[in-house]
């Protein structure tokens, strides 16, 4: 009959069977180690990502309301009795006088406007108050000019009432301001069309909050549908297709691998990223504020305005910052892992030498035994 040799577990079995515990452990920590890695590295991006996204949000909030409280204003100034009494009687001093007084009392409440005029049919102003940061003034007769040349007499009085021009961001003439111009034109109670009110927009007012709004690793900037800059914190840089001359300055000439992706997007927001930046956006329409903007607006810009003119918020991300975290986190891992490695070799060691000890001292009681 045959009968299975027992098997006899000795310290050689003991010694193995740790080694092979020790280095499954060390393989384990190796595995785990790397996914965890690879885990915090995304959930890192995932984080930055939103986080520069989010950051451009109260900016977009704040530029998105701009246009709809500009558009209510400009109705809201063309429907005041002191201007329907000039509109519909005889211009005397005390009606212009009482226009003056509105116009005054109403820049003093709204920091963000710095010209309001009233031109009669003829392009004439009639009445225009002024806000210089400080105080607000009533521009005297003498310096009171016609407009009729300007472009947004002409397209204002083409609209009709209720309807809102809005021009393009651009530099004033006059001043070399940052401004956008609203108007609506206004007519008498028979309809008769009687000139127009035009509201001159201190632009600055929200782009020198996006110029500030940079924090290190990260730039943010306003730009048109054609991809030029409204506001930058390089000032130099911005409305370039007002100069003469060579006009690089824009984000085709800047950002050429992000640019087209970001101008030609059917989305009104997106995130998205290259070999060295990240890149969020939010696209602002201006002509979308309100019913009367957008009606005034297809008669500028086209049937569909919001397509021909349009601003665009960008913030850059520079990968820089990025990089040198996910190395940081590389570095811990590596660390963690040589630490873990030593000190299993350590415990390899300290078994080895404590298995060699103990068939030592085992030979040597075999020996005085014989």
């Amino acid at each position: 009959m045959f009968h299975m040799k027992p098997f006899l577990f000795n310290e050689k079995h003991v010694v193995v069977l740790i080694y092979i515990l020790l280095f499954a452990h060390l393989a384990f920590l190796v595995t785990d180690g790397f996914f965890d890695l690879k885990r915090n590295q995304n959930l890192y991006v995932s984080s930055v990502m939103d986080s520069v996204y989010q950051g451009i949000n109260p900016l977009f909030s704040e530029i998105n309301n701009f246009p709809k409280t500009t558009a209510n204003d400009v109705l809201f100034l063309s429907q005041l009795s002191s201007l329907n009494q000039i509109l519909n009687s005889a211009s005397n001093d005390k009606a212009i006088n009482d226009l003056e007084i509105d116009f005054l009392g109403f820049l003093k409440e709204h920091p963000a406007y710095y010209k309001l005029r009233y031109l009669d049919e003829q392009a004439n102003e009639i009445v225009k108050v002024e806000f210089d940061g400080k105080t607000s003034k009533v521009i005297s007769q003498e310096g009171l000019e016609n407009k009729k040349d300007r472009d947004f007499f002409q397209r204002t009085t083409d609209l009709n009432e209720r309807e809102i021009f809005i021009s393009p961001l651009g530099t004033d003439i006059d001043s070399s301001t940052s401004v956008a111009r609203y108007a609506t034109p206004v007519f008498n109670y028979d309809g008769e069309p009687k000139g127009i009110i035009i509201l001159d927009v201190y632009a600055d007012y929200f782009l020198n909050n996006v110029r500030r709004a940079q924090r290190e690793g990260e730039t943010v900037f306003l730009i048109s549908e054609k991809g030029y800059y409204l506001a930058h914190p390089d000032k130099k840089k911005e409305f370039a297709f007002m100069t003469n001359g060579d006009n690089n300055d824009n984000i085709y000439n800047d950002y050429p691998e992000a640019s087209e992706k970001i101008l030609s997007s059917k989305f009104s927001k997106g995130k998205f990223e290259t070999d060295e930046q990240i890149f969020s956006y939010r696209q602002i329409y201006p002509t979308l504020a309100s019913f009367e903007l957008h009606r005034g607006s297809e008669k500028i810009f086209g049937g569909k305005p919001e397509e021909n003119y349009f601003w665009v918020l960008v913030n850059v991300s520079e990968k820089d910052e990025i990089n040198k975290a996910l190395m940081n986190l590389k570095k811990d891992y590596l660390r963690f892992l040589s630490f873990s490695g030593i000190i299993i070799l350590i415990i390899v060691a300290l078994v080895f030498v404590l298995a060699f000890k103990y068939r030592s001292v085992k030979t040597t009681v075999k020996r005085k035994k014989t």
